[in-house]
């Protein structure tokens, strides 16, 4: 027993903690897709044509027209966010913030908000105005996350032009992925603990089999050692065990 069963829990341990690593890394994998995700959709919403047309009416003065784009700029975020919503709940908030900071555009559960408050002052718009064109800022992960990235006007010869911000507030599943983690580590416990049980079970009867004729043999020597000369051993095999027995009985019986 002491050979065979660590060359059996051996494999087995390996094998399952192979299983398991690879089970996580798959798990690890799908959290980075569905990050991966959310910055891609935070790319999409950035590159809305109706924030640089916003912006520029805005900019020189064209009141009503830069009011049209800013309401198509609504719509367009509800459309989005009924469309990433329309299965699982993904995203809470999703808002674009012009160059002063006031919230231009926002969408909260679903619904388009018209209530307008000033963002400058929160430490979030600092640090996405401090970032280079194309860089994204993610807070640290939690069951709600947002993703942010500035909206720059780029244009050939001249420095990039800040527009405002893009920021999304999504539900990411912290707790769903430490549940899949869990049960995949559970699953592999008892299915290595389940075979163990088994591989013992089956070498300790394997190893009686083979040593309890033995052990018959040891006793009928012990018999016929204290005067029991008509002791006799059952042959059951023709094994190497059968052929000792039967050799003991012609011992015996000459």
């Amino acid at each position: 027993l002491v050979i065979i069963l660590p060359l059996i829990a051996a494999p087995m341990l390996i094998l399952a903690a192979v299983g398991f690593v690879t089970a996580s890394r798959e798990a690890e994998k799908y959290s980075s897709r569905y990050l991966g995700q959310r910055e891609a959709d935070l790319r999409a919403v950035a590159e809305n044509p109706a924030i640089p047309n916003f912006f520029n009416n805005a900019r020189y003065g064209l009141h009503e027209e830069a009011e049209v784009a800013r309401q198509e700029l609504e719509r367009s975020l509800k459309r989005f966010v009924d469309r990433s919503n329309s299965s699982d709940r993904v995203y809470t908030k999703v808002l674009f913030v012009d160059p002063s900071g006031v919230e231009a555009a926002k969408v909260v559960d679903g619904e388009i908000q018209k209530h307008v408050t000033h963002a400058g002052a929160e430490p979030l718009f600092g640090d996405v105005k401090g970032l280079k064109p194309g860089e994204t800022y993610l807070s640290p992960v939690a069951p709600a996350m947002v993703y942010a990235m500035p909206v720059y006007q780029l244009r050939e010869g001249q420095p990039p032009t800040l527009m405002g911000a893009v920021k999304l507030d999504f539900v990411y599943p912290l707790d769903e992925f430490r549940r899949t983690t869990e049960v995949i580590l559970r699953t592999f416990a008892i299915i290595t603990a389940v075979s163990l049980g088994i591989a013992l079970m089956l070498t300790v009867l394997r190893v009686r089999q083979f040593s309890n004729p033995i052990r018959r043999l040891a006793e009928a020597a012990n018999r016929i050692a204290a005067g029991e000369r008509s002791t006799r051993v059952g042959v059951t095999s023709r094994d190497e065990i059968g052929q000792l027995a039967g050799a003991f009985n012609a011992m015996t019986a000459s």
